[in-house]
């Protein structure tokens, strides 16, 4: 289990956001579903489990039973947090009876389908995703996540999966390579590290033979000689995100989070740089309303009356059709102590949503 050691990120606020009803809920939900959309090493979901074997321990309603969604798509990942979750379990005996572990081996972009399919009158009770790249990832040279240290053009979160940032750089035209480096790296010079690129590829001169040497490629390409920042940096970000289909994958997961989680739940979503935090924002606002999606509000009041028949979108724009609430407002992001421990939290934000109402099932 060495081999993933990781130090989570806000650790007690998520656990603290995310369980602030389960006390509570007790009373009338005695199965309930959580989920954590990623895993990793089971930071979030160990905490989790302790402020849940602390609240029944104490409590009355002892007879709960409480099944955990585990969701990775990295298989050493979920092998060694695997390992983590079944210690646990025997360190708390008969107490840990009450919870069942279930190790999804899938992106959570699918966990809404696997809900449908194989616990289709079920809602969840809370969720937690972390959308950052694991620090065992990143410092493992063979993922390619990293130009600091020499490996393949990889980064491939699933190692199963066909697409590489090699592939991409090897086989994409000129105008896909700049809307990713623009899009995802948010890089203002992308028009033209695509077309060099593309130029120096087609006369065998564009180097991929690994992470440093691309990296110091682009670093010639952009110049950005005086900058703090490494001038790879947001080409890197770019092509990761590319690889994974990130964006996509959250976007899908927040589209379907209303239809999945029950009244009076909570879920609790990290993200690492902006382009997460906006996407995660624009969807808290449009539960808000009452909307499924942010893109819900541009439809004719028509258009949205017989979708909403067909369970697919909630009708209204006012409070009393809202979804819930973002608490607390505007996110929590990590302390000073925490980043002295952990540099990497600098960048992490936590925004909680409190569902007090569901939205139906989608069939």
């Amino acid at each position: 289990m060495d081999q993933f050691n990781h130090i989570t990120v806000l650790l007690q606020e998520t656990i603290n956001l995310v369980s602030a009803n389960f006390a509570s809920s007790l009373a009338t939900r005695k199965s309930q579903i959580w989920a954590d959309c990623t895993l990793g090493g089971a930071g979030h979901t160990l905490a989790l489990f302790d402020r849940f074997a602390e609240t029944l321990r104490n409590a009355e309603h002892t007879d709960c039973r409480i099944e955990h969604l585990c969701c990775d798509q990295d298989p050493v990942a979920l092998e060694v947090a695997g390992q983590r979750l079944r210690q646990w379990k025997e360190r708390h005996g008969e107490l840990a009876a009450n919870i069942t572990v279930t190790l999804l081996p899938i992106n959570f972009r699918d966990l809404s389908s696997w809900l449908r399919e194989n616990r289709p009158s079920q809602k969840v009770s809370g969720l937690i995703a972390d959308f950052g790249v694991s620090s065992p990832q990143i410092d493992s040279a063979e993922r390619g996540f990293s130009f600091l240290r020499e490996g393949p053009l990889d980064m491939r979160m699933n190692t199963e999966g066909y697409t590489t940032a090699h592939s991409i750089l090897t086989t994409w035209e000129a105008d896909e390579l700049q809307r990713i480096f623009s899009d995802y790296g948010e890089e203002p010079r992308s028009r033209a590290l695509a077309r060099a690129i593309v130029q120096d590829r087609g006369k065998g001169l564009l180097p991929l033979s690994n992470t440093v040497e691309f990296a110091n490629y682009v670093s010639r390409v952009l110049g950005y000689h005086q900058s703090r920042v490494h001038p790879a940096t947001r080409i890197f970000q770019a092509l990761r995100i590319a690889v994974n289909e990130e964006l996509s994958s959250i976007e899908e997961l927040l589209a379907a989070m209303p239809t999945l989680m029950d009244a009076e739940s909570c879920a609790g979503l990290i993200s690492f740089h902006s382009l997460e935090d906006r996407l995660v924002k624009r969807y808290f606002r449009a539960w808000e309303q009452g909307d499924l999606t942010p893109e819900a509000k541009r439809k004719s009041e028509k258009q949205r009356w017989t979708e909403s028949q067909l369970g697919l979108f909630a009708a209204a724009d006012n409070k009393q059709n809202s979804f819930g609430r973002e608490e607390p407002r505007g996110g929590i992001v990590a302390g000073d102590e925490e980043v002295k421990i952990n540099p990497r939290a600098r960048s992490a934000r936590l925004r909680g949503f409190s569902f007090t109402n569901a939205a139906p099932v989608r069939t």
